[in-house]
């Protein structure tokens, strides 16, 4: 997005995709944005969420533009099919120099995810810190957030290689966490319910949560979890009980996959539902009638800063 495709215009990039069909959203709210290129929708879209007094953090997703994520889709890790480290370094300077006059930008996030086959931590530990350095060096008043591996569940091999970064205090660790990130999606049904979540929160802890304590803690945000608001099961309100209660236990803030109901392209179908948005598709109603119930006790607890999460790429 921001190097190779970065001259590509927003209504080209639907007729390629044979979008037609499926662009009332821009073609209707906002036509202008047809017009300009991804990196001028890009601003424009920052733009409005500062107007709006919304913190940002830009994420960085994938390099081949497509739906995120599979251990085999070529995205997963550094020195893969279409993840050339050299143009996400230039990715990463490209939007940290860009969001330079953007206060709302507070944060930008080096990789979603890392995963596959070819992870390997002496890469891990490589490229971070170039990637870290680098944004820091074009903008060194935004926060740089750290994945791990194993789709981003997985930081414990800084127990004994901790990350050496020289960014300050600008450095923060992510962890994501979901009803199958640890065990199987059926234990929650399967399992009394309390040894469940203690086994889950024990392994947070032990893959992340350690981070926050000893005699050098450091920053971690539970940047990825939620549930399936379209088939609200027993499974699912377990698992979001349990995850509910860690994140106000250890005072962790957090940020819900995801906002949006559907995509206008994902898998190479168009209009796809997502069945963990919390909003229906035109943003209208909530999907899940009682989510702002259960989240009560966080948004209470954790009245500091939540952040929106924007896909990007290189």
């Amino acid at each position: 997005m921001f190097t190779r495709y970065s001259t590509y215009k927003v209504g080209e990039n639907f007729d390629k995709l044979n979008l037609h069909g499926t662009r009332l959203g821009i073609g209707f709210y906002n036509p202008s944005l047809e017009n300009v290129t991804v990196v001028e929708a890009f601003d424009f879209i920052i733009d409005e969420f500062g107007k709006q007094d919304m913190m940002v953090l830009v994420d960085n997703h994938v390099s081949d533009p497509k739906w995120c994520c599979d251990n085999n889709d070529g995205n997963g890790f550094f020195g893969d099919q279409f993840f050339d480290p050299k143009e996400w370094l230039e990715g990463l300077s490209n939007v940290a120099n860009r969001v330079k006059a953007k206060p709302q930008v507070v944060a930008i996030g080096m990789r979603n995810e890392l995963r596959g086959p070819n992870q390997e931590k002496d890469n891990w530990h490589k490229y971070m810190s170039q990637g870290a350095t680098i944004v820091h060096k074009a903008n060194p008043n935004i926060l740089v957030f750290i994945s791990g591996l194993n789709y981003d569940t997985d930081l414990s091999f800084l127990k004994t290689n901790p990350l050496n970064v020289s960014i300050g205090n600008k450095l923060v660790y992510e962890v994501h966490s979901y009803a199958w990130s640890i065990g199987s999606p059926n234990d929650w049904n399967e399992q009394p319910m309390n040894q469940k979540c203690a086994n889950v929160m024990n392994n947070l802890n032990d893959k992340a949560g350690f981070l926050m304590s000893g005699s050098n803690p450091n920053p971690l945000v539970m940047t990825e979890f939620g549930m399936d608001m379209f088939d609200i099961d027993d499974k699912n309100q377990r698992f979001m009980s349990c995850m509910l209660a860690y994140l106000a236990g250890v005072d962790l803030d957090w940020a819900l996959w995801a906002a949006q109901g559907a995509y206008y392209i994902r898998e190479k179908e168009n209009f796809v539902t997502e069945h963990y948005g919390i909003w229906n598709y035109d943003f209208g109603t909530l999907r899940y009638s009682e989510f702002s119930q259960r989240f009560q006790l966080v948004q209470k607890k954790l009245l500091g800063m939540t952040f929106l999460l924007l896909e990007k790429v290189e």
